[in-house]
């Protein structure tokens, strides 16, 4: 969308531009820089920094540049080398924090799982990236009261031979809809994000 954005905004300067970034583009999630590839015009290779490109287009052209937190923000702005030729990032930049939903809704969906309260029940809800393995669940299941149910696109997981004495206290969900699953945090103890 920034693309189209940026394209739209050179042809109608005009128009006031909020451009928001949710995730840096030219660091990827696992804090590693993107991938870059050659491009080639004619014979001559060129290195393709496509997501720095994409920053560096928000960057130049957008009106407000909105940030959900200072952090991101300031890891961005540190981690991209072209930063210093727009000068007034700062004055342009926002940081909106993302928006939280009212109690009320949490009650609207009542689910019908059941919660062990003994337990320490810790969920995650959300997909497996490359970046999130099942060993980062780990460290919180070597609490014995520890609960964790996982609310994923995965309905299971090929234990470790290091999880298999933790398989008692894993809880395998298929993704639920939204409503229900602020219900469902209302019953945890923790969530792991």
């Amino acid at each position: 969308s920034h693309i189209a954005a940026y394209h739209y905004k050179k042809k109608n300067p005009d128009v006031v531009w909020y451009a928001e970034f949710s995730d840096p583009l030219y660091m990827g999630t696992d804090g590693e820089l993107r991938k870059t590839s050659k491009m080639y015009v004619g014979e001559k290779a060129y290195l393709n920094d496509f997501w720095k490109n994409v920053e560096n287009m928000v960057y130049e052209l957008a009106d407000h540049i909105i940030f959900t937190n200072a952090n991101q923000r300031e890891y961005m702005l540190e981690k991209n080398p072209d930063i210093g030729l727009y000068n007034d990032i700062y004055e342009r930049s926002i940081v909106s924090e993302q928006p939280m939903t009212d109690s009320r809704y949490c009650n609207l969906v009542k689910t019908t799982l059941y919660f062990e309260p003994t337990n320490i029940n810790i969920a995650y809800f959300g997909t497996f990236y490359a970046e999130r393995k099942e060993s980062d669940f780990l460290r919180i299941l070597q609490n014995e009261k520890a609960c964790l149910h996982i609310f994923s696109n995965k309905t299971s997981i090929d234990l470790a031979p290091e999880f298999m004495q933790y398989s008692s206290r894993i809880r395998l969900y298929p993704i639920v809809p939204f409503f229900e699953m602020l219900n469902i945090c209302t019953k945890m103890d923790y969530l792991l994000l």
